[in-house]
């Protein structure tokens, strides 16, 4: 049963005068029917397994379509470079497992030669991804067009920048509903036929919270339904006033649920140094581990920053912030194998720390 071609559901009229749903007629396919029995058994499987996911907890392992929110100026596009560096070496984002996957970035926005700059600083070189930095309206060509191009070319992550420079005439303003609901429910379409994870760059509002106890759904700009419409939601905020290089990142959505993930942008490097991924635990043993390893810490008394430079978190002392010798101080203090030497009092205190004997015997 297909609606019929003089009928459009939306506006009621013979010769629709908008963009409704008569334009794109909804089938109804019988062999899409399942029974309860085949739902709950596909469920039950789901659970016995887990969720399979592409970054754990963060991006779920199916054609689904989330949206990364952020204001302006607070590095959406930067952040999600190295988050598309990551996924396409295999290797760990801000602590989370990642599944290697073949990533494809459609560059709507930002000039060619911005791009490249930005791309040179995040990727090492080797990865498995393509750029598409030329604009482009994902309307219902275009979207079956780069359907049949992601699934002939392997790709198993794509990601936008930016929504509305990809919905463009799509809508007639960020605060349209119900073309936001059609525009959101054609990429989601789009993304379940090649189940294919879809992760698409989108502004904050301009009144958005801040605070780490925000809602993330709540952060999109415009329309309400466009974040309604949304498998989840990822919200980059700047921790801070308007020069910190400190933020977080927080989810919200189907199977994905996490609080802020603090985070610095190390200028020096252009790295992510993870602060705080809210298991302090878990982040303090994985840095405890990378000063060893990286033998930046010895017999001689030495302070957070001499430290954090020998671990190669930063390139000279002047370089190391305020977040960085509390990532340093975490992993130290009260550590099995660490002397602690203090000195001074107030802010005149001072704090070294060096490895006791037994810790020096153990990793000779």
């Amino acid at each position: 049963m297909t609606l019929d071609a003089t009928d459009c559901s939306k506006c009621q009229r013979d010769s629709c005068p908008g963009d409704c749903e008569r334009r794109n007629p909804i089938a109804f396919d019988l062999s899409a029917l399942v029974s309860a029995d085949t739902l709950i058994k596909e469920g039950r499987a789901i659970l016995e397994a887990g969720v399979p996911y592409v970054v754990d907890g963060m991006i779920p392992a199916y054609g689904m379509v989330g949206f990364l929110v952020a204001g302006s100026k607070v590095g959406k596009t930067t952040t999600g470079l190295r988050l598309l560096s990551s996924i396409s070496r295999g290797e760990e984002f801000l602590g989370l497992q990642v599944q290697r996957r073949k990533v494809l970035m459609l560059a709507l926005e930002d000039p060619r030669e911005y791009l490249a700059v930005l791309v040179a600083g995040a990727f090492k070189g080797g990865e498995d991804a393509h750029f598409y930095p030329r604009s482009l309206v994902l309307d219902e060509a275009t979207l079956a067009a780069l359907s049949a191009y992601v699934t002939a070319g392997g790709f198993e992550l794509v990601y936008v920048a930016t929504f509305l420079n990809a919905v463009r005439g799509l809508v007639k303003d960020e605060n349209d509903n119900a073309g936001m609901v059609q525009v959101v429910n054609s990429i989601k379409q789009f993304a379940r036929g090649i189940k294919v994870p879809t992760l698409i760059e989108a502004h904050a509002g301009k009144g958005e919270d801040l605070s780490d106890e925000a809602d993330p759904v709540k952060a999109l700009r415009g329309a309400s339904a466009a974040a309604a419409e949304a498998d989840y939601l990822l919200s980059l905020k700047r921790k801070g006033g308007g020069f910190s290089t400190l933020r977080t990142l927080s989810g919200l959505g189907r199977f994905v649920s996490f609080a802020p993930i603090t985070f610095d942008y190390a200028r020096a490097t252009g790295d992510l140094v993870l602060i705080d991924s809210g298991d302090t635990t878990a982040a303090a043993e994985t840095d405890w581990r990378l000063i060893l390893e990286a033998g930046a810490l010895s017999d001689t008394p030495q302070g957070a920053a001499s430290i954090a430079v020998a671990a190669g978190w930063c390139e000279t002392p002047r370089e190391v912030t305020k977040p960085i010798r509390q990532r340093v101080d975490r992993a130290l203090r009260r550590r099995d194998g660490v002397a602690v030497h203090s000195s001074g009092s107030g802010r005149a205190s001072r704090t070294k720390y060096s490895l006791a004997v037994s810790e020096m015997r153990e990793v000779a």
